[in-house]
């Protein structure tokens, strides 16, 4: 049977875009030389399998000692959640990041939450990305930049055999020639290596809401796929390798803008007297205004606000006051990642010969927020105090981020 033309699979509901034979095929593939399938996020044909069949994917104590775990590597805002939501799944996870301690307490954490229904021997940290490569099948990777993603992928490449990696399923938002390169070095030693970037920030990751854009071949998508529905609601096979890191990079050019929309319709909205934010915010959900982002920096502007003045009705008179909006001074979205992003968007489109002028110009008033605002560190929302002068906050901003 001839694959669709998309691959589109929204978790929860039936897999009907993609084959069911091929689906099939695969799922079976993974039983014998990969993770478990928990049984919750089969095709509807494997569930109606019978008994044996449930019994075979459902369960950790069916676990045989050929079914190989899931790596994944990188513990931070992301990976966090996402490990939480692939343990709550049922897979059984070898987990790594940099810091052991972190390693470690993330272990801790789930092997709590799940008391009585995950066993220890299922999620454990990993000692190396050497010792990953030699007991995993597929391995997950939410990393923060290129650089980071470069070491780590030389270490799979160079684990000495045997190695039982197969797949290697990269979540971070990365060039695309990055990417395409990631496939040529994984290809040449019989790797399949997906680009899956996702996007719903930590609270999607953390809710199992993420939508996550695929690149590579479909049948590596078909095999990875009930790993991925295991992190998100929304799943979508972009194309070939370097598709899903494309998309994301068109994902973040609209993020960023759209964030500083809200920024200038928010402090614009203010010198035309209007106090009501949630009001506001509420009208524009139902107008052609409305984004994602405008709801989102909204509602922290709005929290950030009524804090200042809290904290303002409740200063002695003649004490300093922190820097406005300072409880967006910490975040899992901070200014940074998106200047990373808005370099490899301008450079992507001077590549292809195109100007972006939108672009070039949300992406100077982030890099005023890190330069003049010491806002690297702050939620992108703050950029708001770059549309704003920076009106009494510009040197705590600058000591906030040191």
């Amino acid at each position: 049977m001839p694959l669709p033309q998309q691959g589109h699979i929204q978790s929860g509901t039936p897999t009907r875009a993609l084959a069911r034979g091929e689906m099939w095929r695969c799922l079976l593939r993974y039983h014998r030389r990969g993770p478990r399938v928990p049984f919750s996020l089969l095709p509807l044909s494997a569930r109606e399998g019978g008994r044996e069949g449930g019994r075979a994917f459902s369960s950790h104590k069916s676990s045989s000692s050929h079914q190989l775990p899931i790596g994944f590597v990188g513990l931070g805002n992301m990976g966090s959640g996402m490990i939480n939501n692939l343990a709550s799944c049922g897979f059984s996870l070898r987990l790594f990041d940099a810091d052991k301690v972190k390693t470690q307490s993330r272990v801790s954490a789930i092997l709590e939450a799940g008391k009585g229904k995950i066993a220890a021997e299922y999620i454990q940290a990993a000692p190396s990305l050497e010792a990953l490569s030699k007991e995993c099948g597929t391995i997950c990777v939410s990393l923060p930049n290129e650089g980071i993603g470069e070491k780590v992928f030389h270490s799979l490449l160079s684990t000495p055999p045997p190695s039982r990696l197969h797949t290697v399923i990269d979540h971070g938002t990365v060039s695309v020639g990055f990417t395409k390169r990631c496939y040529q070095r994984f290809a040449q030693q019989g790797i399949t290596y997906l680009d899956a970037p996702v996007s719903g920030g930590p609270d999607g990751a953390a809710k199992r809401t993420l939508s996550i854009m695929v690149g590579g071949s479909r049948e590596a998508f078909s095999c990875s796929l009930p790993i991925l529905e295991g992190m998100g609601s929304l799943v979508i096979h972009m194309g070939p390798s370097g598709a899903g890191t494309a998309a994301k990079l068109i994902n973040q050019l609209l993020t960023g803008v759209h964030i500083q929309a809200a920024a200038e319709a928010y402090a614009l909205s203010k010198k035309l007297g209007i106090s009501d934010t949630a009001a506001l915010l509420h009208l524009l959900s139902k107008s052609w205004g409305n984004s994602t982002m405008l709801q989102r920096s909204g509602a922290l502007l709005q929290q950030a606000e009524q804090q200042d003045t809290l904290r303002e009705g409740g200063s002695e008179r003649g004490s300093s006051s922190p820097s406005p909006f300072s409880s967006l001074s910490t975040s899992g979205a901070p200014l940074r990642n998106f200047l990373k992003d808005f370099s490899m968007i301008e450079e992507a489109g001077r590549e292809g010969g195109l100007e972006l002028p939108l672009t070039a110009e949300t992406a100077a008033q982030f890099r005023r927020g890190k330069e003049e605002g010491g806002l690297e560190e702050w939620d992108v929302a703050a950029v708001v105090k770059v549309v704003r002068g920076f009106e009494g906050g510009k040197e705590e901003g600058r000591r906030g981020s040191q």
